[in-house]
Parts: C-alpha cells; structure tokens; sequence
C-alpha cells in the first residue's frame, strides 16, 4: 500500500464501516465521517466507490455497498467485538427502515427478531416480509435468524404461486373441456419408474397452447398444493447439456415452495457448483451427470413434505430447435432423477408442432392436438366478445373454430357491421387476410388504412417511422410531423393489432399472432412490394444507434434473402443474438439457418420432416460441426454425422469428410477419425486444410503417424499461431499430448503450453534428466492439487498419492475418453466405470460405495491417477476400437510422466528409459512386500473385473498365453525384468503389476 494510501486506511475504515451498517446511503454522509479523520476524501471517495453500488436501482443520488463487502466488514467487526458498538456509533447519525431492520436482525430485535419474522412468514404482510428478506441477507449469518432466510423467501413465492392460481381460476376459460379431463386423468397417473413419459400438447401460435397448459395446472393445484418445477426453454441459460444447471435450477424452484423443510437444499446446491466448477481443458466434465448428493438432497425434501411433484414443460419447439436429440435427453434427466428418489412425478408439456418426434415413446397415449374450438366453446368466446346471440351462427361459419378469426369478426360485428357477417361468404370459411380486410375498411381514416398494410410488414409504428418510411411508401403526400403524430395516436386504439413496444416505448408493434397469420400471406400475394417496404426500413432502422434499432435493420435486411437474387448481408453475432426466436420464424429458411449457425443453434437442415436437397444438406455440414463442436454436443453431433453418412458415400479428400474427421477426433471417435485421415492420406490432393481442420490432423500424425508430423507441421499453413489453436481447441491433447513433445524437440519451435502453465513436455523433461530449472514439476504438481478441489474421494486420497500418480491426474486424454462416454449409447464402459471405482476405492482404503458420493465415477478414477490403467483395462475387456487408441495413447504419456520416455529418443542429460516406470515399479514392490503376495495380486487384478480376480487371471493366462510363458522364463532377472517384458508386449499397465508378481508367486 502506498504512503498515500496507508494514511487513508483509518478514514476509509470509518466510510466502510458505516455504508456496511447502512442501506442504501448518502455518500456525502459516509464521506464525512472519514473528513473528521483528516483523509483525503477524493481518495478516500474513489476506494469506497469501488465497494459500492454507485447507481442502484430505485435509489437516487445514493449508494448501496456490494454484498461480499458488506458481509466482510461485518464479520469483521464480529471478530473483534465491536459490532454492537459501531451499530450505536451508526445510529448517531440517523437512520431510515433499511437501516433500522439491518440493525435489527444483527440484535434479534422486532421486527427481525425470531418470534416476529416467523409470524410474518405465518400471516405478515408481503411488504414485511420482502423487507425481512432483504434485511437477513445484508446481515448475513451474522443474523442470529439467519436460517429463516429461504423459508422467508419460499413463503414470498408460494404466495405469489397462490396469487398467479387465484387469478388465472377468476380468469373465464373457454371451452377445450375434453382436453381439460384428458389432462387431468393423465395427472391421477404419476410415474414412479422410468421411463419418465408426458401429456403432450401440440399445436400451432397463437390456439391457445400455454393458455390450456395454464388452465390445467391451476385445475390441478387446487386442494392439493403440489410443487411445481416449471422449465420454459425460452429462458435465457436454460440448457439440457448442462445437467448440473438443470438441477440446481430444480432445486431452486423445489427450495422456494418447500419452506422450512428445505433447510439445507441452499448449500448443497453450492457444493454442486463448487464441485463442477473445474476447467473442461484440465480434467473431464462432470456438467453433463447430475450432481447426486443434490438430487438425493431433493429426494428427501419432498419425502418430508408430502406434496404432489408436477413438472411442467412449456416452449419445447425452442428446445428441440436447438438440437434434434435435446427433448430426448430432457426426459433422460428426468429419468435420472427418478432413479435418484425423486418420484413419483407427473409431466405436462407443450410446443408447436412436433417437438416431440424425436422421442415418441415419451408422449403418453397420443399428442394432444389444441386447434380449432368446438361450436359450444366458440359460442362461450362469443359471448365473452359481446357478439349478439343472432349473429353467433354466422361468426362461427365464418371463423371455422379458429380463435383469432372470431376475434377478428367480432371486432367487426360490434362495431356496427352488424350486416356484415350476414353478407359476407356464408356458409363458407373465410381467410385471416379477409378479415383483416374487412377491418381495415371500417376504418374512418384513408389515410390510416393506407399505412396499415405496409406497416404490418415493417411490424412498428411511430410518428417519425410514419413521416420518413410509411408515408412515401403509400404515396401520402404532405403528410407533417403533427399529422403523422395524429396517426400515430389514431393507431393506439388498434388494440386488435398493436401493442406498446417495451423496448422502445415511443413505438407501437404489431401482435405476434396477428402476424404469423397474416404476413406470410402478404409475402405470398405482393413479394416485390415487400422487398421494398424492407429496403425503406433496413436503411431507416441503420441511422439509429440503439442496440434493438440495428437487430431491426438486420430483420429487414434478411427478409430480402427472400428474392433469389438478394446476396447474405454482413452479420456480427452481437446484433444476430438480439433477434428473438418469434422475429426468426418470420424469415426466410435461408436466413433462419443463418442466424440458428451464428447463435451456435442447429439450423433447420437434417432436420426430420425436413426436404432440402441431399447436396445442398452436405454444403452445410462443415457450419453445423463447428457449431455443434463449440457447444461440445457430442449427442447432436452423432445424430447430425449419421445422417450424412446414410445420405452418401464421403469423398475423403473433402471439405465435408474434414469436417467428420474433425468431430471425431474430438468426440473420441479416434478409430473412424483414422480411417478417414487414411483415406484422405491414399488420395492425391494438394489442397491445404482448413485452420479448424489442421490442429487435429496435427495431433492425428502425432500420436500416430510420428513421422510424417514434422513434413505437415512444415506444410500446414505456416503462417498459423500453433499456440493460439492450441490453446483455443476444446481439450488439452495438443497442449499436452504427445505433439507437444514432438513440438518440443524440433528446433526453433517454441512450447505450445503458455509460459507458468503446466507443461507436459517439460515437466517430463525435468523428470528424466532430473534437472527443473524453470519449475516445470512444481508447477505440474500444483495443477495437480488444484485438480482434487470439490471431490471428496480425492481430498482424502490426495496425502496418500506419489508425484508420479499426481501427474497422472493431468492426462489430457481424460476429457477425450469423457466426451466418447457422452456420446454413447452403450452404458457398458459407464457401468464397467462405475463398478472399477467402487472396487478401487476399496483397495485404496477409501469408503465403500465411492460411485455414490460422486457426480462423475471416470473424473474421479482420473483425480486418482489411474486413467490410463481404467482405459487400458477397458479397451482389453471390452474390445472398444475407439478407446483402444485413447488408451495406447494415454498409456505413452503415463510411462513418460513416470520416468519411462515414450516419445522417441530420451532427451540430451537423462539415463536411459526406466522400465517399468515409476509408478509400476512402487506397485510391484508393495505387492512383492505384502504377506500374502498372490493374494494380494488377485485382489488388485480383481479392481478391473466384476468377475473376480481369480477369473480375470484365467482369462489373462489364455488370451496373452505366449506372452505369459515367456515373462515365466525371465523370473531369474528378477520381477522388473517380467514387468518390461509386458509392457513391450503392450499388456495393459492395471494388469502389469499383479501378472508380474504372479509370476514368483503362483
């Protein structure tokens, strides 16, 4: 701290002390208390700024401190027992209600003090009890009732659910009274098993989906109180990759409606957090399982509470708009949390069209189709609409059941056309456009009806929109500002058709369902006209600098790609991302699939149901897997690359055949990458590849093609940052894995890992040549301690584990071996996964059951230091192509972290290669050292076989039989000469150790 500074500390002390004992404060207030202490207040001003909230919402001029500063000069003051006495100090200087209930629930004073909050929590008004809430959460656990904190906050929510039911019951329903009983029937039926199945109700915008959803929760909360967990996939985050977030935004809904019982549920949704909170590059992700002890957590909540479990699934055209295979592994995530006691539980759901078709089984009976009404529920609306009862038959001949047509014709009918309906095309259905029409003519103001139908296309209205765009279009001249603010006022009572924008209030815009009926006929009927209107508007909406003026002008610029000859405009994703999904559907496919590659979203081809032409499909494939490679979709990526393959044969030499090599290499699809850098390797091409493509075609040569690696690292675009791509790519193999050894021993290459990173190659360097200058292991090991944070396995194995089993923890192949799990269908490696680190954890002395207490069995065996060892027994006793070259690879790169160099010559200054390496060695001697050493043998084989050690041995002595008979011959040069002769025979290193000592020992 500078000289400046030190002399500001007591003064900034006293401002921090009171803004931490305030609400939201006057700063001159705070300031004044540091001018008292002779302090320099501009700097004084400036640090207690950087503590603050300077322009909180709905306070003026006044400053409100950030709450981890507040929290830690309170604690502080605890520490040092003057709280109480900086609480009198504060209330010198006045105080407001803010201040007064922080100070109370610091002293467990009313109205914060236990016995008032809970009869707050049991009759207060929401007013006290929003007040209360906001007071313990300052005040922190400091507060001696502290722990009424989520049950005050649960209370203020199921009032509002309670509210939201009242109001949506006083609401007139109309009609869909079938539909209603089918629902409830489906909801006396909960599930307790899996498959977890719903009630599925389908149909097109603007019928009525979330209204019957709406109705039927309500009909089904009442006298029951269920909890409900409600997901709308149009909330922003809302993401089924990410089972973690999916289940912690479960338990927070499930916290909120369960009160007191929910005690606890707060902080195991943190540690779920805490725990998942690694780096993707450094270890496996666990994001994709759901965190155990969170959903047994849940489980045991709802048991004490006794209460129905609703789920309710709204928008899920959204969901399956960002994947083919995401309402799928949705109804898996519930699946899971049955199998972890949250049952029983009941589905409802709701979309547009067939959001489900991905997964039938999952709709229980058939979809709920929601369209038209039946003549009796149409006749309710009517008289809700205040159509006299001797045009009702008219009106419903005219609207055919359609919701928004009756609308529409009643407006007609009750404005004094009462002829109208009698006249017009009885007995026949008419068009939305029709009506629309029909409208428009009865408005009184030609002008007004002139500027309408342009103005549906634009889709906003303003008075300044009017004057510069609407009126040159419809040929009104001499329209004034004053005038087209006239119409602008006229337009307001169009409340059929418009409503107040609320991200520009100075505009009006035109309903979503007025649109989606009517613009796609305009289009139809005047396709040039159009094209202009949205010429007018991209240009007007350019001038503006507002964030949602420029997503505007972008709408109206892709609207063009409409006409053939229109080219793609410049797109930056900032402006893209601000065009929501309904302003999307309106466009063209060619723009929507624009927009879906740039949000990273699946676009609208190799879809089901979906008739693009085969070679225009495949021209997009290469977008689409970069897309799907970002997000780590691996599930959506093998559903997107099997449909390729199953529509043509791949040229290897292609763009699009480097785009599947690409995504499985990635995936851990290492076997189908191969075949394909092979077919690519028998074609004569000169063309170079992309710079997505070059990176793992680089590590493709590395890992097994070592010597042409340094031909194509010449080749490859030399201009490109290794480095930078490295460091960009989705996992650590390059970083890593073995090209960042050979990287590391061509001249003039610098190391891919970035300097004061944790550097493989180095690290293994210094390892073999004994020699760390630069710090390689110290800084391998502290990656390595940091890699054991949040798991309690490895916390407690951590003092127990040798340098060499710590780097082992760091293997970059863990998170390839993690995504080919992901993708997979078969639960057989996941399973085998499982059961290894129950029996491991066993042999380790760690408690029993470890699969149990955490999120991801294979993360953990990683942390453990055994991957290679998981992946080679894995590929051994379950053949997995893919996996077998993971694990020879992994394998390499094990030997070398443990003395035992694998990649090519050993370096300038080391001995030569130990074999076995270090860790071999260590478990070797231990099982040589124990008292029964065959036994002990049997045991450690039987971690890799739910059959047995005794049985594994069996079937080790008949499939590696030569190479057993010879290891017997070399047991006079004693157990590492038998070790190194398995490992050249490519033996599996779990299975090394306890061969070896079988061999004496038999």
């Amino acid at each position: 701290m500078t000289g400046q500074n030190v002399q500001n500390r007591v003064p900034l002390r006293a401002a921090k002390r009171y803004a931490a004992l305030s609400g939201a404060f006057d700063p001159k207030e705070a300031l004044r208390r540091a001018a008292r202490l002779d302090a320099d207040i501009a700097i004084v001003a400036s640090l207690l700024a950087s503590a603050c909230d300077t322009d909180p919402h709905n306070y003026d001029d006044r400053w409100l401190m950030r709450l981890p500063e507040r929290r830690f000069e309170l604690r502080a003051l605890q520490e040092k027992n003057l709280l109480e006495k900086m609480i009198r100090w504060r209330r010198r200087f006045g105080t407001d209600q803010e201040t007064d209930d922080l100070h109370a629930a610091l002293r467990d004073q009313p109205p914060l003090c236990r016995a008032g909050i809970e009869q707050a929590i049991d009759d207060g008004p929401r007013e006290l009890l929003e007040r209360m809430v906001v007071a313990l959460d300052w005040a922190g656990d400091l507060a001696p009732s502290a722990d009424l904190l989520p049950v005050l906050r649960s209370a203020i929510a199921m009032r509002d659910q309670r509210q939201r039911f009242a109001e949506a019951d006083a609401r007139p329903f109309v009609g869909r009274q079938p539909e209603r009983e089918q629902i409830q029937r489906w909801l006396e039926r909960p599930i307790s098993v899996p498959p977890v199945r719903c009630m599925y109700i389908q149909g097109g915008p603007s019928v009525g989906k979330s209204s019957l959803l709406a109705k039927a929760v309500a009909e089904f909360h009442a006298g029951r109180q269920p909890i409900i967990l409600r997901f709308d996939f149009d909330w922003a985050g809302l993401d089924i990759q990410d089972k973690v977030g999916f289940t912690m935004e479960a338990a927070r809904q499930l916290a909120q409606q369960s009160g007191r019982a929910a005690t606890g549920l707060t902080e195991a949704r943190l540690d779920a957090a805490r725990r998942t909170d690694t780096d993707i590059k450094s270890a496996p992700s666990n994001r994709d399982n759901i965190p155990v002890d969170l959903a047994r957590r849940m489980a045991e909540v709802l048991i004490s509470i006794d209460r129905p479990l609703l789920v309710v699934l709204d928008t899920m055209e959204i969901l399956r708009a960002k994947g083919e295979t995401h309402p799928r592994r949705l109804f898996e995530w519930l699946d899971e949390m049955v199998r972890a006691g949250i049952r029983p539980l009941r589905v409802i759901a709701a979309g547009r069209g067939q959001a489900l078709d991905g997964c039938p089984d999952r709709i229980a009976e058939a979809p709920l189709p929601v369209d038209r009404l039946d003549d009796d529920a149409a006749g309710m609306l009517l008289d809700r609409l205040n159509v006299p009862r001797h045009l009702r038959q008219d009106l419903l001949r005219l609207a055919n059941g359609n919701p928004l047509k009756l609308k529409l014709a009643s407006e007609i009918v009750t404005g004094g056309e009462a002829e109208w309906a009698r006249g017009r095309r009885r007995g026949k259905e008419v068009s939305a456009t029709y009506l629309y029409r029909s409208m428009l003519s009865r408005i009184d103001d030609p002008d007004l009806r002139r500027l309408l139908n342009p103005g549906l296309v634009l889709g906003r209205f303003s008075a300044e929109l009017i004057t510069d765009v609407l009126a040159p279009l419809s040929k009104l001249r001499g329209i004034t500002k004053a005038r087209a603010q006239a119409l602008a006022n006229e337009l307001e009572g169009l409340h059929w058709l418009l409503e107040k924008d609320p991200a520009a209030p100075e505009f009006l815009k035109s309903r979503p369902e007025m649109r989606s009926l009517l613009v796609p006929l305009l289009y139809s009927a005047a396709p040039k006209a159009c094209a202009r209107i949205n010429r007018a508007a991209a240009e007007w909406f350019a001038k503006h600098d507002a964030s949602w003026a420029r997503a505007e002008a972008l709408f109206h610029r892709l609207q063009l790609l409409r006409l053939p000859s229109s080219e793609v405009p410049i797109i930056d994703w900032e402006t893209a991302v601000r065009i929501d999904p309904v302003m999307r559907d309106e466009l063209p496919p060619r723009a929507r699939d624009l927009l879906l590659n740039i949000g990273g979203e699946r676009s609208g081809l190799w879809r089901a149901g979906e008739n693009t032409s085969i070679t225009a499909k495949v021209s997009s494939i290469v977008g689409e897997l970069k897309n799907i490679l970002q997000r780590g979709d691996w599930l959506e990526g093998l559903d997107l690359v099997g449909k390729v393959t199953q529509a043509e044969a791949l040229d290897p030499a292609s763009e699009t055949a480097d785009g599947l090599r690409v995504f499985f290499w990635r995936s851990g699809h290492w076997s189908k990458a191969m075949t394909l850098l092979k077919g690519r390797d028998q074609t004569a091409v000169d063309r170079l590849l992309s710079p997505e493509a070059t990176l793992p075609t680089l590590e493709m040569r590395a890992e097994f093609q070592p010597r042409r690696f340094g031909t194509d690292l010449k080749s490859y675009h030399p201009a490109l940052n290794l480095r930078k791509l490295a460091g960009a790519a989705a996992d650590n193999v390059a970083l890593h894995g073995a090209m960042a050894f050979l990287t590391d021993q061509i001249d003039g290459m610098s190391p891919l890992a970035s300097r004061g990173d944790f550097n493989a190659a180095g690290t293994a360097v210094a390892l073999c040549t004994g020699h760390d200058e630069r710090g390689h292991l110290r800084s391998a090991l502290a990656a390595a301690h940091s890699r054991f944070r949040g798991d309690p396995l490895l916390e407690q194995a951590r003092s127990h584990m040798t340098d060499p089993a710590m780097i082992a923890a760091l293997t970059p192949y863990a998170t390839v071996a993690r995504n080919l799990l992901s993708a997979s269908s078969d639960m057989l490696l996941t399973r085998y996964t499982v059961g290894v680190l129950d029996r491991l954890a066993l042999h380790v002395n760690l408690p029993s059951g470890a699969s149990a207490i955490v999120s991801d069995p294979l993360s953990t065996l990683t942390g453990l230091g055994f991957f290679a060892e998981w992946a080679g027994a894995a590929c051994f006793l379950h053949r997995n192509p893919d996996l077998r070259l993971i694990a020879r690879a992994a394998e390499r790169w094990r030997r070398t972290m443990a003395g035992d160099w694998s990649y090519g010559p050993a370096p300038n200054g080391s001995s030569s290669p130990m074999r076995p390496d270090r860790t071999l060695r260590q478990r070797i001697d231990d099982l040589m050292a124990s008292s029964h050493p065959a036994k002990a043998s049997l045991a450690a084989l039987g971690i890799w076989s739910q059959d047995g050690g005794q049985r594994l041995h069996a079937t080790l002595r008949w499939r590696l039989c030569r190479t057993l008979k010879n290891a017997d011959a070399l047991w006079p040069e004693g157990p590492h000469a038998v070790a190194a002769h398995l490992i050249s025979r490519q033996v599996p290193a779990a299975f090394v150790p306890p061969l070896t000592v079988l061999t004496f020992h038999r």
